[in-house]
C-alpha cells in the first residue's frame, strides 16, 4: 500500500499512541482505512475480524484466571461487557483515534461508535500480525482491566445508565443535542452529542435520533468509567 504524505503522518501519530513502531507500517495504514475511502487498496474489515478473535481469546483467558470460581455463564456476561461495541469505542475515544481514521469526510464515519469498535479491533490484528500475541496482548491489557466490570453490567439501557452514573456523582444532567441529519429519507442518519458538563461528551450517529442517543450515552458512559 503506498503511504501518502498524510497517511505516514497518521501511522507515526498512532504508533507513539500505541507505544509500538510496526515493522510493516502497511498493516497499521489499513487498520486505520475505512471503506468510504474508494482509492483505498484495502481497509480495516478484514483485520477487524482477525483482531475480534485474538480479543476474545485474551479477554477469555484473563477471565478464566481472574474469576476462578465463576460459571462459564457469568464469566460469558463479563466477558460480553467488556468487548461491547461501546466499551471499544470507549478506547478508541480515549487515544483520539478518530483524529487518523482515514474516512470519506462525508461519511462522518470517524465518529461513529461502530467504526471506532472495528478500529480498535482492526489495531489489534495489526499488532498481532506485526509483533505476534505478546505486542497485541499488550495493547489489550493495558486498556482493558478484566477487574472493572461486573456480571451484571448491561448496555440494554444505556441512557438510564448514564445517567446514574452521573445522579451517584452529584454531578449535572445529561443534555441531548441533536447535530445533524443526512441521508436520504429510506435510511436517514442522525448524529447527537450527548454532554455533562464539566465531565465531557461523546458524539454518535444512527438510522433514529434514539439510537443516535443511545450510542452517544454508551460511549460517554463508557469514557467516564475508564477515566
Amino acid at each position: 500500500m503506498t503511504l501518502s504524505p498524510a497517511a505516514i503522518k497518521a501511522v507515526q501519530a498512532v504508533e507513539g499512541l500505541l507505544d509500538y513502531k510496526f515493522q510493516d507500517s502497511d498493516l497499521l495504514l489499513e487498520a486505520l482505512t475505512h471503506k468510504s475511502v474508494l482509492q483505498a487498496e484495502r481497509h480495516y474489515e478484514r483485520l477487524e475480524y482477525l483482531g475480534d478473535r485474538v480479543l476474545g481469546i485474551v479477554i477469555s483467558e484473563a477471565l478464566y484466571h481472574h474469576y476462578t470460581a465463576e460459571a462459564p455463564g457469568t464469566l460469558t456476561k463479563r466477558f460480553h461487557s467488556l468487548v461491547s461495541q461501546p466499551a471499544l469505542a470507549a478506547i478508541a475515544t480515549k487515544l483520539e483515534l478518530g483524529r487518523y481514521i482515514q474516512a470519506d469526510k462525508a461519511s462522518n464515519a470517524a465518529k461513529q461508535p461502530s467504526v471506532l469498535s472495528d478500529v480498535v479491533e482492526a489495531v489489534i490484528a495489526a499488532l498481532y500480525l506485526d509483533g505476534g500475541m505478546t505486542a497485541a496482548k499488550g495493547f489489550i491489557n493495558r486498556h482493558i482491566d478484566v477487574t472493572e466490570t461486573s456480571a451484571d453490567d448491561s448496555q440494554e439501557n444505556p441512557k438510564s445508565a448514564l445517567q446514574e452514573w452521573a445522579l451517584a456523582r452529584k454531578w449535572s444532567l445529561p443534555q441531548y443535542q441533536a447535530l445533524g441529519r443526512i441521508g436520504p429519507d429510506h435510511a436517514p442518519e442522525f448524529t447527537v452529542r450527548v454532554t455533562i458538563d464539566g465531565q465531557g461528551s461523546a458524539e454518535a450517529s444512527g438510522s433514529s435520533k434514539k439510537q443516535a442517543e443511545r450510542d452517544a450515552a454508551a460511549l460517554l458512559l463508557q469514557t467516564l468509567k475508564q477515566t
